[in-house]
């Protein structure tokens, strides 16, 4: 079974009042799945470079390895098999959602369960260039 790869590109979109205008009228994130491809494609719209190594920790990682490994039918189950506060997991999820390195679901049933998922195996992260980032002199 090949791997699928999801390529996440980082972009600056400025102070974080334009910020919250700009996600306001285009979403806050963008991705496109298409796993029989072997490809999937996001973008993450941050303030600064630095957010998304505040998300993608290394104890976020074992998250999403555990997901994968365990692919649990809720959150809830998820923070009851690790021991964690289920307000502060489902917050961390949902962070780890808006980068797309997870996907969450709806689930079907009258509790509004969310469902976690990882549909890949390798990551690809670019951000932008220093060149694209360097502002003009007044």
């Amino acid at each position: 079974m090949e791997s699928v790869l999801l390529k996440l590109e980082i972009k600056l979109a400025g102070n974080k009042g334009k910020l919250d205008d700009f996600l306001k009228d285009v979403g806050a994130r963008s991705s496109t799945r298409n796993t029989s491809q072997k490809i999937l494609h996001a973008t993450a719209f941050v303030i600064d470079d630095s957010e998304f190594s505040k998300i993608y920790t290394p104890t976020n990682k074992e998250l999403i390895n555990w997901i994968r490994a365990n692919k649990p039918e809720s959150v809830y189950e998820m923070a009851k098999a690790l021991k964690k506060d289920l307000s502060n997991l489902s917050k961390t999820l949902r962070a780890l959602a808006q980068f797309s390195l997870i996907r969450l679901e709806e689930g079907h049933s009258v509790r509004r369960t969310l469902t976690p998922f990882v549909d890949w195996e390798q990551l690809e992260v670019r951000f932008p260039t220093a060149k694209s980032t360097k502002r003009k002199a007044a």
